[in-house]
């Protein structure tokens, strides 16, 4: 067998491997970019933190973790409301530790899921996205009777 003919068969062999795992890459995709809608149950909030669930106007629903501020902390008398949106893939429970920093300084905060996310149910688009963090800051600055120059 010639050199010529070995760096075929080698060249079909590869050709046939990248196409299995570009089959397999399609076929998994969903698992591979939100990995949390595969991961059973979603996480609780951890003491001092409540759970809501808010239904939005383009009918997906989305999983908030609320933690009030400290009365104590430095910047209490501010009023100060944070919104934290969790990134795609991650969950609430990965950004809880945020909640916990904003509550020491006397800041409440609002941790939310993207849709499909945990308990969050749609499936994200960016448009989606963007229309519900738009919609929660009106709810939030709404609800705690603020104004946009109090949210973080």
């Amino acid at each position: 067998m010639s050199k010529c003919c070995s760096w075929g068969v080698y060249l079909k062999l590869a050709l046939i491997l990248l196409a299995i795992w570009g089959s397999l890459v399609v076929f998994f995709q969903d698992y591979l970019i939100f990995p949390m809608l595969y991961r059973g149950s979603a996480p609780t909030p951890k003491e001092g933190t409540r759970s809501e669930i808010r239904q939005m106007r383009a009918g997906n629903s989305l999983e908030l973790w609320v933690r009030e501020a400290d009365p104590q902390g430095p910047l209490a008398s501010c009023k100060l409301v944070a919104i934290l949106f969790c990134g795609n893939g991650g969950g609430l429970s990965g950004q809880a530790f945020m909640q916990s920093i904003f509550s020491k300084w006397g800041v409440k905060s609002y941790l939310v899921d993207y849709p499909g996310q945990g308990r969050s149910t749609g499936f994200p688009s960016e448009e989606l996205i963007y229309d519900n963090a738009l919609e929660t800051a009106s709810a939030v600055m709404k609800g705690e009777g603020i104004d946009a120059s109090h949210l973080i």
